[in-house]
């Protein structure tokens, strides 16, 4: 599975590194299963960094519509003044 990611930087500090979590999900549940992680090098104040990665999908998961969502900072180790902007899903179909 190939994500493509957008992050920004919108605070007024640069930041350390830190890592993005990704997970896959059915729409209407709220159960979610992880499927890997990505190391970033810091990100400077106002900027923005786009990124292609290839996740391989395990095996058990079925084909089927799901979302992907990635977590950005899953363990809070970039300090922030806005940790609630650090979730985004988007819809995938595995085949």
């Amino acid at each position: 599975m190939v994500v493509y990611n957008t992050i920004k930087n919108t605070g007024i500090h640069a930041t350390k590194s830190y890592y993005v979590n990704y997970y896959i999900k059915k729409k209407n549940s709220k159960q979610k299963k992880y499927i890997g992680k990505y190391h970033y090098s810091g990100l400077g104040s106002g900027n923005t960094r786009y990124k292609k990665i290839t996740i391989k999908l395990s095996k058990s998961i079925k084909a089927s519509n799901y979302y992907v969502a990635a977590y950005v900072d899953t363990h809070k180790t970039v300090s922030e003044s806005n940790e609630t902007n650090n979730y985004k899903t988007g819809p995938i179909k595995s085949a």
